[in-house]
């Protein structure tokens, strides 16, 4: 039999709906290692979701069970990170991968925030790859978005900047 597909991806997914006191829920599901910053009106950006690597202590545990159940070795690379094997993957949550599935889960966390539309200024989230905050701090990121501007400059704004720090290490697109 030909060997299984292999490939995968992450994934961060926001969803705004309409509370009776005027306000928004955010609810925020995350697979994997794309991330969730979040901006309240004049305060910097923090992270809502967390990563799903194998370094992290909730995923690790996890990981070890599935370890002893022989379903997956965890060892360093040669760069010191963590990775799942067979398959070498870095993260320990993906959509896809399905010669890891057993150890490798689509499950994601979901987050919840109330976002208080009557606070003045506006909310920013940023919905980003690994690529860029592996590359950038959040206060990286929030000084390549800067305050004006729309959605596509603010993007091509932080991929520049993490292309211009890191260079091209990872599935970021050119700006």
């Amino acid at each position: 039999p030909p060997p299984p597909p292999r490939g995968g991806s992450t994934a961060v997914v926001l969803s705004l709906s309409p509370l009776p006191s005027g306000s928004l829920l955010a609810t925020i599901a995350n697979t994997g290692d794309s991330r969730l910053l979040l901006s309240p009106p004049g305060l910097p950006f923090s992270a809502v979701t967390v990563d799903h690597r194998p370094s992290s202590p909730p995923e690790r545990a996890r990981l070890r069970r599935a370890a002893a159940a022989g379903l997956v070795t965890v060892a360093p690379d040669s760069h010191r990170t963590l990775r799942l094997y067979p398959g070498g993957l870095a993260v320990s949550r993906t959509l896809g991968d399905l010669a890891l599935t057993k150890a490798c889960v689509a499950s994601p966390e979901v987050f919840e925030r109330e976002v208080d539309a009557s606070v003045g200024g506006r909310w920013r989230f940023l919905l980003a790859t690994d690529g860029v905050t592996d590359s950038l701090s959040n206060a990286e990121i929030a000084s390549a978005i800067g305050e004006g501007g729309g959605a596509k400059e603010a993007a091509r704004g932080v991929v520049r900047e993490a292309l211009e720090k890191c260079g091209l290490k990872d599935d970021l697109t050119h700006p």
